[in-house]
């Protein structure tokens, strides 16, 4: 085979086959620019002796770009989830200045707000939580992902529920929206007719869950239960099961109990003794523990 050389510089030579007698025809090239029209115009020609190597490389290129691309749109909705959480977050942070004094309307709106963001915790990755403002729709929608049904929450802050105002709202949102299912909670009264002591709950209706509770752990629990209720299709309760949860939910909350009162022991202990208790981690929330105050 004979060989032509293509002189693009005193220092560069690149060899072409024979048989490539068209390209031949336009050499020698004395400058880059030139070489670069030549590959150009007969890439076609010139393609089959190209090394695969650099198709190779152009494939993991591509591969490693699409990998990027999914990378950063995963980032973009990670970042857009983290910034409505705030966004949220500084909402409740503003119904919580405002819902001092005896008006209930701040309450209930810290209240809906508060529960839109336990919800988005626990129940998020299956349900679509809307807590956006919309009449006679409740306070809060539960839309499943797959299978697209809608639970309608209605949360209460309210020392007494009433019957007509309260109770009958949440049966009449309830037909305008044709819910699959139902959830009254309350959690500063007794809901009447349905619900008479704390971290209770009743069914009724076979679709309306009514929960007296503001354990975030009980509430949890008892949603969890009622949303395998409502898509069993004999569409029974497995009370031993209820009552198992119920268990665990009140022995880890003695457990909580105990360890505060240990806390509160070993805290007056110190202070008895002068001892610095500058920055002692307490078994409390945030909340109690604001500008450096003691929470006991």
């Amino acid at each position: 085979m004979t060989i032509h050389k293509i002189n693009i510089s005193k220092n560069t030579n690149i060899t072409i086959p024979e048989n490539m007698s068209v390209i031949s025809k336009e050499l020698p090239v004395t400058s880059i620019k030139d070489f670069i029209k030549i590959i150009k115009k007969h890439k076609n020609i010139i393609r089959p002796f190209v090394n695969d190597d650099i198709s190779n490389e152009l494939l993991e290129l591509t591969k490693k770009l699409n990998k990027t691309i999914i990378d950063n749109s995963q980032i973009k909705k990670e970042l857009k989830t983290k910034n409505d959480k705030i966004t949220k977050l500084e909402e409740l942070v503003e119904l919580n200045n405002k819902k001092t004094g005896t008006h209930s309307m701040f309450k209930g709106e810290f209240e809906e707000k508060n529960k839109e963001l336990f919800l988005n915790e626990y129940f998020g990755n299956i349900f679509d939580i809307d807590g956006s403002k919309k009449m006679k729709c409740m306070d809060i929608r539960m839309t499943h992902k797959i299978k697209k049904y809608t639970l309608g929450i209605e949360c209460k802050d309210k020392k007494i529920i009433l019957k007509k105002q309260d109770i009958n709202k949440f049966h009449l949102d309830k037909l305008e929206c044709k819910f699959r299912g139902c959830i009254f909670i309350s959690v500063n009264s007794n809901i009447p007719g349905y619900v008479d002591k704390i971290n209770h709950f009743s069914i009724k209706n076979k679709n309306e869950l009514y929960i007296y509770s503001d354990d975030s752990l009980f509430v949890k629990i008892i949603i969890n239960v009622f949303i395998d209720y409502l898509e069993c299709e004999e569409n029974t309760m497995d009370r031993c099961h209820v009552e198992t949860l119920l268990c665990v939910c009140n022995q880890w909350n003695n457990l909580k109990s105990g360890f505060l009162k240990m806390d509160k022991i070993i805290s007056n202990y110190l202070k008895q003794k002068n001892i610095n208790i500058n920055g002692q981690l307490y078994l409390v929330s945030k909340s109690k523990c604001k500008s450096s105050k003691e929470p006991y």
